[in-house]
């Protein structure tokens, strides 16, 4: 491969793009080798860009033929005889029915939930707590893990955070909503059970 082609070059080597599948990357709605949309339509949607996404069915006014006789003094005459806008082809009667502007569709889209139906059934609410009326009936507990080291409690001044908290416990009680909480510097079974002795002893001094 040359080093000193362009990169849209190259791109098209590793790829393998054919010339006419590459123009036609480029190709605009309003190119006149579109062939979904008639000359008038394309004309139509261009005078649509122009003056800032108006009506189409305005367009249509705007450039059909106004011809006016005075049949009474009171008459008065428009601005001006023809159309305002002028077309190279048969605008005004061209169909507009089923033609879209991407700028407009995307102006006017909204948001709206996905249709999606949960296929599982639905827990009620307080499910947990169903059939724990005494405080202590079951106790629900989950280890964290902080990646930010910890201050121990026990140690005063400057202390190395290699001996910190990193993990720790927290145990909720179902029936009285009670929370206790035991930091712990690994997830071990050997400092999880000591904090379970430990919510074991607080329990008892609550009670």
């Amino acid at each position: 491969m040359d080093s000193s082609a362009s990169p849209v070059s190259r791109w098209n080597e590793i790829f393998l793009v054919s010339e006419p599948e590459r123009e036609s990357w480029n190709q605009h709605v309003l190119d006149s080798r579109n062939q979904n949309l008639t000359l008038a339509q394309q004309e139509l949607l261009g005078w649509h860009h122009k003056l800032s996404h108006i009506g189409l069915s305005k367009i249509h006014d705007l450039c059909r033929q106004r011809k006016h006789s005075l049949n009474s003094p009171q008459d008065v005459r428009e601005l001006r005889d023809g159309p305002f806008l002028p077309c190279t082809y048969n605008v005004p009667n061209s169909v507009c029915d089923g033609l879209l502007c991407s700028a407009c569709c995307i102006s006017k889209a909204s948001r709206r939930k996905p249709n999606i139906r949960a296929t599982g059934k639905l827990v009620k609410e307080m499910t947990l707590k169903e059939g724990h009326l005494a405080p202590g009936d079951c106790i629900s507990c989950d280890h964290y893990i902080s990646p930010v080291p910890g201050r121990v409690i026990s140690v005063s001044g400057r202390s190395s955070s290699a001996h910190g908290y990193t993990a720790g416990t927290i145990y909720v009680d179902h029936s009285s909503g009670w929370i206790y909480h035991r930091p712990q510097k690994s997830t071990s079974a050997d400092e999880t059970i000591r904090g379970k002795l430990l919510l074991e002893r607080e329990a008892a001094d609550v009670n």
